[in-house]
């Protein structure tokens, strides 16, 4: 066996692996968008300016 040949299975774990990654990582940037806004609301209910609330998003990316 040589030691830099890869056997096939390694390679179609490796593209299943990260398209897993992928999903999880576009999950949990939806979940954070999500909760962003809902804080974004919340802070405009209570009465927080369009200023404070541009103030506010840049802090938190």
């Amino acid at each position: 066996m040589d030691l830099y040949s890869v056997p096939i299975c390694a390679g179609r774990n490796l593209i299943r692996n990260k398209v897993y990654s992928f999903v999880n990582i576009s999950g949990l940037a939806s979940f954070m968008a999500e909760a962003r806004t809902k804080e974004i609301g919340v802070r405009n209910v209570l009465g927080a300016s369009v200023l404070n609330l541009w103030a506010y998003s840049p802090k938190t990316l």
